[in-house]
């Protein structure tokens, strides 16, 4: 019975870590995303 909860517990803290580092990646994404978009938003104003 341990191990099986300590297996869970530990399946559960890479899920959630999983889940952080995945949120963040799609923070730096739309971040990136936004900025080539004002970036290029720019460029066809002035043209």
């Amino acid at each position: 019975m341990s191990i099986q909860i300590t297996s869970v517990h530990e399946a559960s803290s890479t899920f959630y870590s999983i889940m952080l580092y995945i949120g963040l990646v799609i923070l730096l994404l739309v971040r990136l995303a936004s900025a080539y978009s004002e970036s290029d938003v720019n460029p066809i104003n002035f043209s």
